[in-house]
C-alpha cells in the first residue's frame, strides 16, 4: 500500500507571515504525480498562482530523480507560500 502523509497549515518560522506544508512520500514511482498534485493544489488560486506550471515542473523533476537515483525510503516535499514569494524544497534520506 503507498501512503502519503501531509502537515500543513502551519505559520513559517522562515518567513514572517509565511505558511508552511510538508508531505511525506513512500519513494516509489507514483511520488512524482503525487507531489505535482500536491503542489497545484497549494498554489491555484492564491497570488502565487502564475508560478503553478514552473513548480509542477520543477517538482516533478527533482522528486523523479530521488525515486530514481537513491534507495531512501522517504521523500519529503516541503512547500512555504509567503506574501511575496514560494519555496519548494525535495529531500530524502540519502547523505
Amino acid at each position: 500500500m503507498t501512503s502519503a502523509n501531509t502537515t500543513a497549515p502551519s505559520t513559517s518560522p522562515h518567513r514572517p507571515g509565511g505558511e508552511d506544508y510538508r508531505l511525506s512520500l513512500p519513494n516509489t514511482a507514483r511520488s512524482a504525480g503525487i507531489a505535482r498534485h500536491f503542489v497545484t493544489s497549494l498554489l491555484t488560486g492564491t497570488p502565487h498562482s502564475g508560478l503553478v506550471d514552473d513548480a509542477r515542473l520543477c517538482v516533478t523533476e527533482v522528486v523523479a530523480n530521488a525515486h530514481r537515483h537513491t534507495r531512501t525510503s522517504l521523500i519529503r516535499v516541503h512547500v512555504t507560500l509567503g506574501p511575496e514569494q514560494v519555496t519548494v524544497s525535495v529531500a530524502d534520506d540519502t547523505p
